[in-house]
């Protein structure tokens, strides 16, 4: 029975771990030009075994190239691996395209749509610079806290290194980067220009005119040209650019009034999930609610915090809001899920009230709500029973023949005594333990040099001394103490001269008392060596006392320290 038991468990956990595996597709543009290129990405959270069929591709769309992925990764001590394969596509035949469902080791991708545009025509001047940029916004009549987009595309007929782009600095707006540029190869006018496409998305906090200043696109580009090297049929050199990108100007419109928060978006969803479902809740046991809000044009932040009602008999525990953006190549989806722990204290039915979320679509200019309805729920009083009264009483074994167990009394094992010889034992090791710390810290402290009676400082006092304030004090003080302590003492006092130690032999170098340099060197090899009580060379005492009649930049006072203001 057992076996069969623990068979049954690792075939669920077996099919629970294949259900887990999920096969996505993805593409990085979904709106290109003929001519234009766009990627193609299938992922997958298990190893891929095969290729996709790129065969069902329609003729409007051609496979360039094909490059397959895989990672691991551990994500708080779980195994995470993702792989795919990242293909490169070219558009060749205008009009709606549906790049196919893939089917995988028997997992399958969704189907997507692309638009595929005539290709780029030649300017209204007739020629195409090397070098330009096109911006673009989303809308340039949007009400205030609506989401914008903001395209910045640069084109240019060489690969350019290094390539940046200024974020925009806008006045009374939230910006946020949507990720890396996108790069792409096009044909404009019958030549290849390298395509970089940046995105940002833009929030007006402000009604009125929103101005987005120009922006500056940096880079080194690849010039190529003939080489005079009949080995090389092409050199190349990079070339510094700098371009600006048009400014712009956005008409924001006031928020319509409203008692409720103000959430401007495309569309809006609210959803309710339990877990486990409350079919039945018992007094005493948690059950989680979480509440989720998904939005189209809308920041994460943005999205609303949700307060459970009080009902007597009935306690919640709410957790902080999770929130995340994702971004289509079209606009942001924002998702916030929001925890709440429910504790029922009182058996009885309650009704929990309704739950709504009023915003504004911009689509139709008019407000909606979003609902959760109300919930009857049931809870029943705790079950308690004392299982030592009657343990087993009424239990019934199966089988063929079932046989019913009762009046069988526990049995109740005593282990008081080993558990008492076990206490007594660790009470003996730790005596023995503290015993040996207090003798061991007796012989160390045995082991030290008693200190010079001939010295005003004992050797243990050396990270409390105060030096001298002239030389001539410094070289009666150090006068018969250890190296260590003499070095101490002077690099105090030089230190109350100069920036550091160091800067203190510079200057006695620069004064020529090379013979008191060489000493303080070696007095300060041996203040680190592995004998510091030894003494040192008492000349170093007679050279001190001189430099108090020293004339020249000796007194070399530390500069005041000038802190700069905490605000401008």
């Amino acid at each position: 029975m057992v076996k069969k038991l623990c068979l049954g468990t690792i075939l669920s956990m077996c099919l629970i771990q294949t259900s887990l595996a999920a096969l996505s597709a993805s593409v990085d543009r979904k709106t290109v030009r003929i001519d234009e290129t766009l990627t193609l990405t299938i992922n997958s959270d298990s190893p891929l075994t095969l290729a996709p069929n790129l065969n069902l591709l329609t003729s409007a769309l051609q496979p360039l190239s094909r490059t397959n992925f895989s990672s691991t990764s551990y994500v708080n001590g779980k195994r995470m691996v993702q792989s795919g394969w990242r293909i490169q596509l070219i558009a060749l035949e205008e009009g709606i395209v549906t790049i196919p469902s893939f089917t995988i080791d028997g997992e399958s991708t969704k189907a997507i749509q692309i638009k595929i545009l005539p290709p780029n025509r030649t300017r209204a001047d007739g020629g195409i610079a090397p070098l330009f940029t096109e911006v673009k916004l989303s809308d340039i009549n949007p009400f205030v806290q609506q989401q914008v987009i903001l395209t910045v595309k640069v084109s240019s007929d060489s690969d350019i290194d290094n390539a940046q782009l200024q974020a925009p600095q806008i006045e009374n707006a939230l910006v946020r980067s949507l990720g890396e540029p996108t790069e792409y190869v096009s044909r404009l006018s019958g030549d290849l220009y390298r395509i970089r496409e940046y995105q940002f998305s833009i929030f007006p906090q402000a009604e009125g005119l929103l101005k987005i200043p120009a922006m500056i696109f940096q880079g080194n580009k690849i010039v190529r040209y003939q080489s005079r090297n009949p080995l090389s049929l092409l050199s190349s050199q990079s070339r510094r650019v700098r371009i600006r990108t048009e400014a712009l100007v956005v008409d924001v419109k006031a928020a319509v009034p409203s008692a409720h928060t103000w959430l401007p978006a495309k569309n809006l969803t609210l959803s309710s999930d339990w877990r486990p479902e409350p079919s039945e809740l018992t007094v005493g046991e948690p059950i989680t609610r979480v509440l989720t809000i998904e939005a189209e044009g809308l920041d994460a932040t943005q999205l609303p915090e949700f307060s459970m009602p009080e009902i007597e008999g009935i306690s919640w525990f709410p957790n902080p809001a999770e929130r995340d953006n994702r971004f289509d190549g079209i606009q942001i989806s924002s998702q916030s899920k929001q925890r709440f722990a429910l504790m029922p204290n009182k058996e009885g039915q309650y009704t929990l009230p309704a739950i709504e979320v009023q915003w504004y679509n911009i689509a139709t200019n008019k407000f909606a709500t979003a609902r959760i309805e109300a919930l009857e729920i049931h809870v029943s009083p705790a079950i308690v029973k004392n299982i030592l009264d009657d343990p087993l009483d009424g239990l019934v074994l199966g089988g063929p023949n079932k046989t019913k167990i009762e009046n069988i009394e526990p049995v109740i094992n005593d282990n008081t005594e080993f558990w008492k010889t076990i206490a007594l034992s660790m009470i003996v090791i730790w005596l023995i333990t503290v015993l040996g710390f207090i003798f061991g810290r007796r012989a160390l402290s045995n082991t030290h040099q008693k200190p010079d009676t001939k010295s005003d400082l004992h050797p243990l006092e050396v990270s409390n001394l105060q030096p001298a304030t002239t030389w001539k004090g410094i070289a009666k003080q150090i006068k018969g103490q250890s190296s260590l302590i003499a070095y101490k003492l002077i690099k105090l006092k030089s230190e109350s001269e100069f920036e550091d130690f160091d800067e203190f032999l510079k200057q006695l170098d620069n004064l020529g008392k090379k013979s008191l340099v060489s000493s303080l060197k070696e007095l300060s090899q041996a203040a680190f060596s592995a004998n510091p009580s030894k003494q040192f060379d008492p000349k170093i005492c007679q050279l001190l006392t001189q430099l108090d009649s020293t004339k020249g930049p000796l007194k070399n006072k530390k500069a005041p320290v000038k802190i700069s203001p905490l605000y401008d």
